[in-house]
């Protein structure tokens, strides 16, 4: 209950952060947000997908996979590094310190 909570306020923060990117015309801050939002959904469903197989396999199923990734299940995949976790995390802060300019 506390990381659902913990998840969605993590999202809709997210979302209203690069709400004003999507609706600008610089191509490459529109690209680098989808890139961003795109892992921080990967990394959440692989770390909840313990808690909540059957919610994040549907999840992971619907998510389009990135070019170099052939995982068939969100079961089997690697655990995030804490370096991929850490850049995550990085990204969305910068993120947040740019739309607040």
């Amino acid at each position: 209950m506390l990381l659902q909570a913990l998840l969605t306020l993590t999202a809709c923060s997210l979302q209203e952060c690069v709400k004003p990117v999507f609706s600008g015309s610089d191509s490459q801050a529109i690209s680098t947000s989808r890139a961003t939002l795109y892992t921080c959904l990967d990394v959440a469903l692989r770390l909840t997908q313990p808690l909540m197989p059957f919610i994040c396999e549907e999840l992971w199923q619907r998510l389009p996979r990135r070019p170099n990734d052939s995982t068939l299940s969100v079961s089997v995949c690697t655990w995030p590094e804490m370096e991929q976790v850490g850049r995550v995390v990085q990204k969305y802060i910068s993120q947040c310190f740019l739309c607040k300019k």
